[in-house]
C-alpha cells in the first residue's frame, strides 16, 4: 500500500491507496476506504496542491465509501 502523509491541511492528514481501493485518514483519525478509485485519480490526488479541495472535487459522492 502507498501510503502519503499530508501536511498543511485542515481536514486531510493521510492517503493512501491499494489495489483499487482510496484511503482517507481525516484529522479526526477517521478512515474511509473508497472503492473502485481509478489509477489516475490517485495519481492526481498525490499531486494536487490541495488535497482538501481535491477530495471534495473529484472523490466525496464520486465512490462508493465505507469508514474502516
Amino acid at each position: 500500500m502507498e501510503t502519503v502523509n499530508v501536511e498543511n491541511s485542515s481536514n486531510i492528514r493521510a492517503i493512501a491507496y491499494e489495489g483499487s481501493s482510496l484511503f482517507v485518514t481525516f484529522n479526526t483519525n477517521a478512515q474511509y476506504r473508497y472503492d473502485s478509485v481509478p489509477e489516475s485519480v490517485w495519481n492526481d490526488f498525490k499531486a494536487a496542491p490541495s488535497k482538501g479541495a481535491f477530495f471534495a472535487a473529484n472523490v466525496k459522492g464520486q465512490y462508493q465509501s465505507q469508514k474502516v
